[in-house]
């Protein structure tokens, strides 16, 4: 409903096991947004109906953790409410998507400073076409951004391909909807985290792909790993000098005794 609430970290120093209060609600209020601060931050709030309110963090006064908060900024409407809450910076720029799949970005340069508790100024333009405000965060143009529909259908999209227009726009078509789908929800992907994790999925090593869906004739990293090793093992083996075996002496027959009787062993045994 448009309230907020500053306290220090130290009064959730000693949490407990079933948490601990941050902060009290009324009953047909909840809570939007977290956000850590320096204390010095710029804090911009974004309706449904299409406002925003820029205010300095230093107008909000340090309170407790039961605290109810203060107004942050004024409604438009009973129907109205706060879809989200960001630290401003000078050198950003403020995406903001609708249900229909609308969507554009504005520079942060283009919100005014305003008073805490006032209604803000004209972040999009609300119309029949475009719907209602659903989205809204800061981003650099740098990012990816995936975008789900309330049926399920998600796109991944590059933020910078999103128009940089005025405030006072109704933005531009970033998503294709059927008739009775909505936009519901969109992240940011940062482009050095996705580079992390790849480089962590190469270097788990070849090991741990799956060779169960590779096609016939198709050769995988583990088979190349195992024929490189199987080659190296045969190429030490054709390098290996043979051993030298010990000669065999082969066994002398013994040599038969001549019984043959000659002519004088003859004339003796007759004699």
């Amino acid at each position: 409903k448009g309230t907020v609430k500053k306290t220090e970290l130290a009064a959730f120093s000693k949490p407990r096991k079933g948490g601990i209060r941050a902060i009290n609600l009324d009953e047909d209020d909840e809570l939007v947004k977290v956000k850590f601060t320096t204390g010095d931050h710029e804090i911009l709030l974004a309706t449904r109906e299409g406002f925003a309110n820029r205010f300095n963090e230093n107008t909000i006064r340090a309170m407790g953790r039961t605290a109810r908060g203060v107004r942050g900024i004024r409604l438009k409407s009973v129907e109205d409410y706060v879809v989200g809450m960001l630290a401003a910076d000078e050198g950003k720029e403020i995406l903001t998507l609708t249900e229909k799949g609308y969507g554009k970005r504005t520079p942060v340069s283009e919100y005014r400073l305003c008073n805490r508790g006032g209604k803000g100024v004209t972040n999009i333009k609300v119309t029949d076409k475009n719907g209602s405000v659903n989205v809204v965060m800061l981003v650099d143009g740098s990012e990816e951004l995936m975008m789900m529909s309330k049926n399920g259908i998600a796109i991944r999209m590059k933020c910078s391909d999103i128009s940089t227009i005025g405030r006072a726009t109704q933005g531009v078509r970033v998503m294709r909807l059927g008739e009775d789908d909505l936009l519901v929800a969109a992240a940011k992907i940062d482009a050095e985290e996705e580079v992390e994790n790849n480089e962590e999925e190469v270097a788990g090593g070849v090991m741990g792909k799956d060779i169960s869906s590779l096609e016939d004739g198709e050769v995988s990293d583990v088979e190349e790993v195992e024929f490189e090793v199987a080659e190296e093992v045969q190429e030490t083996t054709e390098t290996e000098e043979p051993t030298e075996q010990p000669e065999t002496t082969e066994t002398e027959e013994p040599q038969q005794e001549n019984t043959e009787l000659t002519e004088d062993d003859i004339q003796d045994y007759r004699a």
